[in-house]
């Protein structure tokens, strides 16, 4: 356990300060890692742009400081460490964010355990946050209130006047077989999530462009495996939102809940209904370069096409798995700071 571990018994949990990689030092490490994988990179210090413009669409604007995670399962509770932005947040509000991580695998597999309904409004009051702010991520979708097991993108703001400004969709299976996409008017999921939740301010953000995938691994897990050998047994979380413009991409989307056990990867992977689906795409990322032994899902993205003038994502969307050798991803911004919860 951490040696500045402290009870704090208001909060359900243990709050943890660790140290924070400074922007300086971020640009290095994702420069290098991705120097190896792709073609054309680029990596630089700037201020965050305002995401809720075209081609994002995100509920709030950008950039955030201070990070934790809060883990909502079995029992809720909160631990406090360093993270780190992997772009946009809520502009103009005050210093916290906080990364959550809700339920778990274990929650879906063998048999889902459907008793576990979450609510992201619930989850920022937990996590100690008061509106207004910004939640983003990836999680199984509110079953309860759409009718079948489901993807989540979460993409909400809520005002300091209460007022939520859902941006979310959800992936699902039509009863073809096909993926669908739809717009999300709850707040509530279900099974598990991984998300960032933001009351932040604006301020300097890293630039990453890359262009041209030459080795074998996905962006994000690039990205999560360059932080996790830098800072070793240091947890790094990292959260926020990337756009790819050129190629395809593997994604899936969860079929409704299996009704027999789903005891191997293999017979999840059977399960799971995977399709190639064209670029252009805006993804949702949360990940934790090191497990300190919480259990945690250490990556987890979700996206959806970048909407059209009339909001529609062309129903493409799911969990993204990766990108093909003419990957482009564009605009993804990195801020840091301490704080981590569970």
């Amino acid at each position: 356990m951490n040696p500045e571990a402290q009870d704090r018994s208001g909060a359900s949990g243990l709050r943890y300060s660790l140290e924070v990689p400074s922007l300086e030092d971020l640009v290095d490490v994702f420069r290098i890692a991705l120097e190896a994988n792709f073609r054309n990179v680029a990596v630089r210090i700037v201020d965050c742009p305002d995401l809720t413009e075209p081609p994002y669409g995100m509920a709030a604007k950008g950039s955030w400081r201070t990070y934790c995670c809060v883990h909502v399962g079995s029992c809720l509770s909160n631990w406090s460490s360093l993270l780190t932005t992997f772009i946009f947040v809520l502009e103009g509000i005050s210093k916290s964010t906080k990364i959550s991580d809700v339920g778990g695998v274990r929650y879906l597999t063998p048999l889902p355990q459907l008793d576990h309904k979450y609510d992201l409004q619930t989850i920022a009051k937990e996590s100690e946050l008061s509106p207004p702010y910004f939640i983003m991520g990836a999680g199984c979708g509110p079953y309860q209130d759409v009718g079948c097991n489901c993807e989540l993108m979460a993409n909400v703001a809520v005002s300091s006047a209460g007022v939520v400004k859902n941006e979310s969709r959800i992936a699902k299976l039509d009863k073809d077989g096909k993926c669908q996409i739809e717009r999300l008017q709850t707040t509530n999921l279900a099974i598990l999530g991984n998300f960032f939740l933001s009351a932040g301010e604006p301020g300097k953000v890293v630039e990453i462009r890359a262009e041209g995938r030459t080795g074998s691994e996905n962006f994000v897990s690039i990205l999560r495996q360059a932080v996790r050998a830098r800072y070793q047994e240091k947890p790094v979380g990292i959260g926020g939102v990337f756009l790819v413009e050129k190629g395809s991409l593997n994604i899936h989307v969860m079929p409704d809940f299996s009704k027999a056990p789903l005891e191997t990867e293999g017979t999840v992977d059977q399960w799971l209904k995977y399709f190639t689906q064209p670029a252009p795409m805006v993804f949702m990322s949360v990940f934790v370069s090191e497990d300190p032994g919480w259990d945690l899902r250490c990556e987890h993205t979700h996206g959806y096409g970048v909407p059209d003038a009339e909001g529609s994502s062309q129903n493409r969307g799911g969990h993204y798995h990766y990108g093909p050798p003419n990957l482009c991803v564009s605009r993804v911004h990195v801020e840091t700071r301490y704080h981590f919860i569970r």
